[in-house]
C-alpha cells in the first residue's frame, strides 16, 4: 500500500519541530504529511505519461496496453514502479532513450 512505501520518506514530527522550533503547529504538521502523497500523485502522472508514450512509439496493440493498464490499478508493487520511473524521470529524460519500433513493411 502505498502509505506503508511512502512512510519510509516521511520525517516524524518531533524531528521536525525540535529543528524549526515550532512544536504545536498542527496546520503545518498536515501540509507536511501531505506532501508525499501530493509529490506520489505527480510522480505517478509523469509515470503513466512515459509508459504511454513508450506504447504509442513502439505501437503496443490496443489489448495489451490495457491489460497493463489494469495491472497498475491492481497491482500494488508495479504501481510503485511506475512512481519511481516518474522520479526519475526528472534526472533522465527517457522519452530521449524511446526508438520508434521498425517499420515490418520494409
Amino acid at each position: 500500500d502505498l502509505r506503508t512505501a511512502f512512510a519510509l520518506f516521511r520525517v516524524t514530527g518531533d524531528h521536525v519541530d525540535e529543528l524549526i522550533g515550532q512544536a504545536g503547529r498542527a496546520d503545518e504538521n498536515r501540509a507536511r504529511d501531505r506532501m508525499p502523497r501530493a509529490l506520489a500523485v505527480a510522480a505517478l502522472a509523469e509515470g503513466i505519461s512515459i509508459i504511454g508514450f513508450f506504447f504509442k512509439v513502439k505501437k503496443v496493440p490496443f489489448p495489451f496496453r490495457m491489460m497493463l493498464y489494469f495491472l497498475l490499478l491492481i497491482q500494488q508493487y508495479l504501481l510503485l514502479i511506475v512512481v519511481a520511473l516518474g522520479l526519475f524521470d526528472l534526472w533522465a529524460d527517457f522519452r530521449k532513450f524511446i526508438r520508434p519500433a521498425p517499420d515490418p513493411g520494409l
